[in-house]
């Protein structure tokens, strides 16, 4: 019994042990290195997202906008192939007048809006549609080979009785030009990716 109680006395005379102070690191509680560690990555992630977001998003965007430049391309080329294929229209109905009802007469072609879409036009044609173009709207730039000179008939200089068509041409000129307007469609149509139109 005295032997208990001597061994309850020392244990409540002995001191417990203290808690262990915290880990410091260059005078600093790890605790406050580890939230200093964190915000660091955190801020690196974040910025790391920001960068490669933005990467990303310019990428998308001059997609966008290259994909709408091409459009417009495509739908100007298209716009300019139609009112070409209008005109050449114009000036078969006109060799057909001469050929088909009046082979005196002289066919007036015309090549203004040919001239306007020139451009538009070759950016996109292949070689052999723009070759064919030039060789039939040659005859609405130099107009006087539609018509008879004296050299072509026996009349004296100064009679211009001889102004009259020279069919040789206006048949060239005629055949060359729907070839020119049958090519252009195809061309267009398939460069559009639209149906092809046909021809009146």
């Amino acid at each position: 019994m005295h032997a208990l109680i001597l061994a309850a006395a020392t244990a409540a005379a002995s001191p417990s042990p203290s808690p262990a102070p915290d880990q410091v690191l260059w005078g600093l509680p790890l605790a406050f290195w580890d939230g200093v560690i964190g915000a660091v990555i955190g801020a690196f992630v974040g910025g790391l997202l920001t960068v490669v977001g933005g990467y990303f998003a310019t990428r998308r965007i001059r997609s966008l906008d290259n994909q709408a430049a091409e459009r417009r391309a495509g739908e100007e080329f298209w716009a300019a192939a139609l009112v070409v294929i209008d005109e050449m229209n114009a000036n078969i109905a006109t060799l057909e007048v001469t050929l088909q009802h009046d082979q005196n007469s002289i066919p007036e072609l015309h090549d203004s809006v040919y001239r306007e879409q020139q451009l538009v036009l070759a950016l996109r044609l292949p070689v052999d549609v723009r070759s064919a173009l030039a060789e039939a709207y040659i005859y609405a730039q130099t107009p006087r080979v539609l018509r008879l000179t004296p050299a072509d008939v026996s009349i004296p200089p100064g009679d211009h009785s001889y102004d009259t068509a020279n069919l040789e041409n206006v048949r060239a000129c005629y055949t060359k030009t729907k070839l020119a307007r049958a090519k252009l469609l195809a061309a267009s149509s398939a460069a559009a990716k639209a149906p092809a139109v046909t021809p009146p």
